[in-house]
């Protein structure tokens, strides 16, 4: 879903398998801020086009290696009652960015798993650029990172003028951790045909073939200011004259 903070005028979209249950999860129950949601479950920037057109919040949202991802949406899906596995679901969804690969693609068989959605060939690049606009004209201000959700979620804070506390945040457990490492799951060639299939997923995120090394890109794409009027809290006049605009 998105979820909006008016009084900050920031708006998170949320990726699947990219810690957003995490992310959605501190938004609206760790903070003392107002939270909207808007459009369904994992609506992507487009699909909340009204509300980025008329307030033009700071947009932030969250990547992940592809190497992690693909591994990750095969273990969640393994946990799904078996007779549902691979008929993925959601009541009151016009659209999921999953759907092209589950069921179609989907296989109890982690190496066919693999093999199929390579063949497919930058399904992550293509899924990750409709909320984050990398590559086009309509990039959104903030591209955090899976592997350091915590520290790029608090720069995010920083940025949009929340309160928060970090001790307690980092005392919060994630929500739908993997188990396991990626390397556990695959082997030379497996991870050869992820890295070939998504060569520009690797290059848009700033990866590097290795899942456990920093991504080279810093997160925020430079399009906001310090003193960016969009973000920061806002106060009675603020709002007011926000509601004469709109």
């Amino acid at each position: 879903m998105a979820l909006y903070l008016p009084d900050h005028n920031a708006l998170f979209v949320h990726l699947p398998k990219t810690g957003g249950s995490f992310v959605s999860h501190v938004l609206r129950s760790e903070l003392d801020v107002r939270v909207e949601r808007t459009g369904y479950k994992h609506s992507h920037k487009d699909l909340v086009g009204p509300l980025r057109l008329k307030h033009r919040p700071f947009t932030f949202s969250f990547v992940r290696h592809p190497l992690t991802w693909y591994r990750s949406y095969w273990e969640m899906v393994m946990r799904r009652p078996a007779r549902k596995r691979w008929h993925y679901y959601q009541r009151n969804t016009l659209w999921h960015p999953n759907w092209e690969i589950d069921p179609h693609l989907g296989s109890d068989d982690f190496a066919t798993w693999i093999s199929n959605v390579s063949q497919r060939g930058d399904y992550l690049y293509d899924t990750y650029q409709l909320y984050t606009g990398r590559d086009t004209h309509d990039e959104i201000d903030f591209v955090g990172s899976q592997e350091r959700l915590l520290e790029d979620l608090c720069a995010v804070f920083d940025i949009i003028k929340v309160p928060y506390r970090r001790a307690r945040l980092e005392s919060l457990e994630r929500v739908n951790p993997s188990p396991a490492p990626a390397s556990d799951s695959y082997d030379d060639a497996l991870r050869a045909l992820v890295l070939a299939a998504e060569q520009r997923c690797l290059r848009a995120y700033g990866y590097g073939q290795d899942s456990s090394t920093p991504r080279t890109q810093p997160a925020a794409t430079g399009s906001f200011t310090a003193d960016d009027r969009r973000v920061g809290r806002r106060g009675p006049r603020r709002l007011a004259a926000a509601a004469r605009r709109g």
